[in-house]
């Protein structure tokens, strides 16, 4: 890396960034020397002469003392890895960054992209707005009516649109979704709900401050409100990633295939299983999760209300499922809600995600939600192969293994 050293500083220092152009590259020629053998730091001199990208480039301490309290030190767990030549929507995503702390996650998922990408690569769609809801909640007396509730929640959201980050919002597109919802949810309360959609924002804050306007309406009118707070159901913010797989491509064909199926069908049945099968395909999305920036425990809150009734009879179910159709393809589904941002604090303040995000191109919202699906999916492909194969501990433990022994050396050194 002392090579680029210089270049880097001045690249960075100058404030020039690539362009999405310059990030999102088709793989037209096979690199000399495999990207697995390098070390950390030609992987990352390989990555900047591609894209002049400098993916070492980290956030300072006091910059990391802006962003929350009692920081001690920089903290870090885990490495940054890139997901390598992975086609997404008719899209080569040349590096994707993931970040996680387990072994064979990231091999993994690299095996599972490159079968897909032999068969086509995977397929995505997404909700087409970026949907938040916010509840008020309120007690029900003998005096109350829920018409009149409705007016000054009405009456609410009208002055909130008025708020400056909220004419921002509607000004690039989004906004409030509908009218008020009243809903008596008991004899004793009721809840008003309202959707927005944030656009290239995960939109927490934005909700909430919307749903605590409404709130302070229901007070000079008498009410009491019992809160103003979103909802982390994220099920109208929904990522889809599908793949058909031809059976003669896989390892054991048609064979594996109908295996397969039958732990899938398995994992609808039980949801014990089905919250392992979930965990597994958590591996990928959570890994983009971090590598960008976002709040991993909205999207995990997200994600397991959204399986709450995916399986048999209406139960906790998997976020993935595969079947084989009639053109004798293994056919792999994905759906996970994805609450993401792509805009905010963290983007615009920690040089990291920053750098993370330009490696995928800069993408919208609903983009980085479905790149999320599609690596979702690669981790519960792998996952669900392991299993109905060779089994879990062979390939996971194998490289768990390594990884402990190369702790050892360092600490013995």
């Amino acid at each position: 890396m002392k090579a680029i050293g210089q270049q880097l500083k001045q690249i960075w220092g100058s404030g020039i960034h690539p362009t999405p152009h310059q990030n999102i590259r088709y793989l037209s020629t096979k690199e000399p020397v495999k990207f697995r053998h390098l070390s950390p730091e030609a992987r990352a001199e390989r990555i900047f002469n591609d894209t002049g990208i400098n993916v070492q480039c980290a956030p300072t301490l006091p910059k990391l003392n802006k962003l929350t309290e009692h920081v001690v030190a920089p903290f870090s767990s885990m490495g940054l890895s890139v997901i390598r030549g992975a086609r997404i929507g008719g899209v080569m995503y040349e590096n994707i960054p993931a970040a996680t702390e387990e072994p064979s996650v990231i091999a993994a998922i690299e095996k599972a992209k490159n079968e897909c990408n032999k068969n086509g690569g995977v397929q995505v769609t997404a909700d087409p707005t970026g949907t938040i809801t916010g509840q008020v909640p309120f007690m029900m007396h003998e005096q109350i009516d829920l018409n009149a509730i409705k007016q000054l929640a009405t009456l609410g959201v009208e002055n909130a649109q008025k708020l400056p980050k909220m004419a921002r919002l509607k000004e690039r597109g989004g906004g409030f979704l509908g009218e008020p919802r009243i809903v008596q949810l008991s004899e004793r309360m009721g809840v008003i709900e309202m959707d927005m959609d944030a656009q290239d924002a995960m939109g927490a804050n934005l909700i909430n401050l919307a749903m605590e306007t409404v709130a302070s309406i229901l007070r000079e009118h008498g009410e009491d409100p019992l809160m103003a707070i979103l909802t982390n159901d994220a099920s109208k913010r929904v990522s889809r990633a599908r793949v058909e797989l031809d059976t003669n491509s896989i390892p054991g064909g048609l064979e594996q295939a109908r295996r397969i199926v039958q732990c899938s069908e398995f994992a609808r049945i039980s949801e014990q299983r089905a919250v392992t099968a979930n965990k597994g395909a958590d591996n990928g999305i959570m890994a983009v999760a971090l590598a960008t920036g976002q709040d991993t425990r909205a999207i995990s809150a997200a994600l397991h209300f959204f399986a709450r009734n995916l399986g048999h009879d209406g139960h906790y179910g998997p976020i993935c499922q595969w079947k084989i159709n009639d053109q004798n393809q293994l056919v792999g589904e994905l759906q996970v809600p994805t609450p993401v941002g792509v805009v905010g604090r963290l983007p615009n303040t920690n040089p990291t995600i920053q750098n993370n995000l330009a490696l995928l191109g800069r993408p919208s919202a609903k983009t980085l939600g479905e790149i999320m699906a599609a690596v979702g999916l690669y981790s519960a492909y792998a996952a669900i192969s392991a299993l109905s194969g060779e089994g879990i501990i062979r390939g996971h433990m194998k490289l768990h293994n390594q990884a402990e022994a190369k702790s050892r050396s360092h600490t013995d050194s």
